[in-house]
């Protein structure tokens, strides 16, 4: 079923600071490999780009495929809270045994420079459940991390992705909450200047393997009930009831 684009997000706008949408031609001109934030108008010029698809969305599907914006939207907004949300359709398998990040404050995994991701994470048992959509955060103790309910994503299924992050990290799917746990206040997601990354981490790593379409970052937490809304407002594009 193909994406239809709206305006520039049909959802929810207090607080949007961030936003890419493949349907948009003012987002991406379908074909080339500039992308446009919507809301700021940055840009990024990628080197190896994902497959676009004129359904309106983008297929990441070599390990080299992704979006590298030189300002972090945190870092550029003082964000102490945020929500990143996107909407995913993966193949399980193609993640087995490793991670692909959707979104990052590159660099993510490091834990002397700061920063978050979030993505599909396959790994091993120590990181509890072990399949599901994960988030770690960078904090002064170390990492903070923690994962999705097992079978909350199926197969070559769009999805709605979004985690929520202040005091307290709740991740949901599809609008329902998956996981939450409370999140440590000395997290520095925000405060390195550093690369916004979309599909790896910093150009790297732990590549993203599967279609992305919408991706927002707003500046400040979301309720549940704003989640939700986001939810029903776009699933109709998605071929969702």
């Amino acid at each position: 079923m193909p994406v239809t684009a709206g305006p520039i997000y049909p959802g929810i706008k207090k607080g949007l600071i961030f936003a890419i949408d493949p349907a948009r031609k003012d987002s991406y001109p379908g074909s080339g490999a500039t992308v446009v934030d919507l809301v700021n108008g940055n840009t990024t010029t990628a080197s190896s780009s994902p497959t676009f698809n004129s359904n309106g969305y983008w297929e990441f599907d070599t390990p080299s495929d992704d979006f590298i914006f030189s300002t972090n939207p945190l870092y550029e907004n003082s964000i102490t809270s945020f929500t990143l949300s996107t909407w995913i359709n993966i193949t399980l398998s193609d993640h087995n045994g490793g991670v692909g990040v959707m979104a990052a404050t590159a660099p993510g995994a490091n834990p002397a420079s700061g920063g978050f991701w979030m993505g599909y994470d396959d790994r091993n048992a120590t990181h509890s459940p072990v399949e599901g959509i994960a988030w770690n955060c960078k904090t002064a103790s170390g990492y903070q991390r923690g994962k999705s309910n097992n079978n909350a994503i199926s197969n070559n299924t769009w999805h709605n992705v979004t985690l929520v992050l202040d005091n307290q990290a709740t991740l949901y799917i599809d609008g329902v909450s998956s996981t939450n746990r409370t999140q440590d206040s000395s997290g520095n997601y925000s405060t390195v200047n550093n690369e916004f990354s979309i599909g790896s981490i910093d150009d790297s790593s732990y590549d993203y393997i599967g279609l992305l379409s919408t991706l927002i970052l707003y500046n400040r937490a979301l309720s549940p009930s704003e989640v939700t809304q986001n939810y029903n407002r776009l699933k109709g594009r998605f071929g969702l009831s």
